[in-house]
This record gives structure tokens, sequence and C-alpha cells, in this order.
């Protein structure tokens, strides 16, 4: 299977793309390596992830409608693991923005299907 993991370089979403790619699926992860807690941290975790065959990582921020569609036009994927959790967008949280996980799910979905998602892609 080939997996979109989001928030690979955190601690979840680095163990989760780890035994994917033990189970030999391919994982492509994407993070915005935003300076929530330590980027070191981030960084070693994607580099330890980086010597898999199976593996690649590709800076984003899974709020950058537009690049989230050129990501998902040039993969295609099977499944989503979003590990991109309150903690990383507590600002959004605490600011009653909508419900993160739900957009987040959509877009993905939209984009997978090669429709538009949200308003800057239109």
């Amino acid at each position: 299977m080939k997996l979109l993991i989001t928030g690979a370089a955190g601690f979840i979403g680095s163990a989760l793309a780890g035994r994917l790619l033990e189970r030999g699926d391919t994982v492509v992860g994407i993070d915005n390596l935003n300076e929530y807690y330590d980027v070191n941290l981030k960084k070693a975790r994607l580099e330890r992830l980086s010597t898999r065959e199976k593996f690649t990582f590709e800076k984003l921020d899974i709020a950058d409608c537009l690049g989230v569609k050129a990501l998902f036009a040039r993969e295609r994927f099977d499944a989503l693991g979003a590990c991109r959790t309150c903690d990383a967008t507590s600002s959004l949280c605490k600011t009653g923005q909508p419900n993160e996980v739900e957009n987040n799910i959509t877009t993905f979905s939209a984009a997978n299907r090669e429709e538009s998602a949200c308003s800057c892609c239109d």
C-alpha cells in the first residue's frame, strides 16, 4: 500500500510511518516542521525514516491547500494517516476555528478525487 502520513516528523506520525515501513508499505510523509516543540527532534525522526527505501518526505503544511492539491496531482494514495493533533494547531483550537480534523479529512478526500476542497483551490 502507498500511504500518506501527515505530521510525519512528530512522535506519533514518525512511529506510525516506521511501523508501516516495517510492514513493507510505501510511505510519503509531510510535516510543516513548526516550532511548537524542538525542531531538532523532528529532524532527527525524519533522518531515521529517510534511511528507509520506501519513505519520502515533503515539507508541507496541510493548511496549504494549493500545496496539498499539487501533492495529490503527483501522487495517488491508498490511505491517509492524519497525525496532526490539536497540540500542533493549538492556536486554531483555542480560537474556535472549524473542526480541524474534519477539514483535513475533507481536504484529503477531495484532493485524492481531484476535486477542490477549499476556496483557495477553486
